[in-house]
């Protein structure tokens, strides 16, 4: 008898906030504040009722390209906002680079966190390549990540795992952050080919 397949692993997520303050007399001193939890308990937090965001239901699979996918995240992301009474996201492609290369590094190298092999982290992604902090002497950034392992994931059930997770919702409905990037890779970290990973990086500076 064949034994049956094993069960696809859960979606899995992680959220993240760093912020950098530099009181005007302090010079280049500065304090760093780490606020981070592996995974958020779900809770019953309420869902907005959205306006009509493309592609948003297309499976991971399907005839979804890494743009539209970019599109119907920050569109669900903007309706979670705004269903708050928070502003929307602007798009900033110096935070949208960093979130795509850590897709695809995870995915690449079969690995899912904010620090990479080589000792990475937002920050230093951000820094490599991108000037977004660049001259600015306060500045905030935050990173939601997400591995769905079936092909059958779309945009919407990406964002549903995240909303059920406290340290997502602290990080994308953070009211101080204006701009937004997300990365998008086809297969899971664990070297599946069915599923996505995905990065979101927003930030204020």
């Amino acid at each position: 008898m064949t034994a049956p397949p094993a069960p696809a692993p859960s979606p899995t997520t992680r959220g993240l906030i760093i912020r950098r303050f530099v009181p005007l007399t302090a010079g280049p001193i500065a304090l760093l504040a780490l606020l981070a939890a592996p995974e958020g308990s779900p809770t019953a937090a309420p869902t907005a009722q959205a306006a009509e965001c493309s592609y948003a239901d297309t499976p991971a699979r399907g005839p979804i390209s890494r743009a539209r996918a970019d599109r119907a995240l920050r569109c669900l992301i903007s309706n979670e906002r705004e269903a708050r009474g928070l502003g929307r996201l602007d798009t900033s492609g110096r935070l949208s680079e960093p979130a795509q290369r850590h897709t695809r590094d995870m995915r690449r190298r079969e690995y899912f966190s904010h620090v990479s092999p080589g000792g990475m982290n937002v920050v230093d992604r951000v820094r490599a390549y991108t000037s977004y902090v660049d001259g600015s002497r306060g500045w905030r950034l935050g990173e939601a990540l997400a591995a769905h392992y079936a092909s059958t994931t779309t945009p919407r059930r990406i964002l549903a795992t995240m909303m059920a997770s406290t340290s997502h919702r602290t990080t994308l409905l953070t009211s101080r952050f204006r701009h937004i990037g997300v990365g998008w890779t086809l297969g899971a970290p664990n070297g599946s080919d069915r599923g996505a990973t995905v990065a979101i990086v927003v930030g204020d500076r």
